[in-house]
């Protein structure tokens, strides 16, 4: 084991961003453009998984489902719906090292977490934009809320 990363930590400049991939993106939106002041609403999920052939890779897997009506409109009422899901790839210095020990510390799991549904805001308005989703902007929320650390008696992130 690295001297720089002990039991549960993890050394943030061994971390870098190698590449993000749009994976998914849909888009069933209502015509005209919602131009009321619209309610978003966003559900979001987030994995993290093991490169089986380049060990030094981790991925991210964030997905957003997203819903537009205009404010004050009923549940049953018309709606535009978007969907966008990427893969955001991390290189980590120690990771073969940390995947034969049992897994990812949960700093480097919330912080690559945490940069991928960075990437997700700046992908949704850019792809989104001239859609009801315009003025949409994802919640600021902790990673906490995003990927919970497997229990010590489940397996590690998936294989992907």
């Amino acid at each position: 084991m690295s001297d720089a990363i002990a039991a549960g930590s993890f050394t943030v400049n061994a971390l870098s961003l190698r590449e993000t991939h749009l994976l998914q993106v849909s888009l069933d939106d209502v015509l005209p453009r919602i131009t009321a002041e619209p309610q978003y609403q966003f559900k979001t999920s987030c994995g993290i998984f093991f490169s089986p052939d380049q060990p030094e890779l981790l991925r991210v897997n964030v997905q957003v489902k997203a819903t537009a009506r205009p404010a004050g409109t009923s549940k049953t009422g018309s709606k535009a719906s978007a969907k966008l899901t990427i893969a955001v790839i991390f290189h980590y210095v120690d990771l073969p090292l940390l995947r034969q020990q049992g897994g990812v510390p949960v700093g480097l799991g919330w912080t690559a977490v945490s940069i991928a549904y960075s990437t997700v805001r700046g992908l949704l308005q850019a792809r989104l934009a001239g859609t009801s989703f315009s003025e949409a902007l994802l919640p600021i929320v902790s990673p906490q809320q995003l990927w919970q650390p497997p229990e010590p008696e489940s397996e590690t992130p998936e294989e992907a």
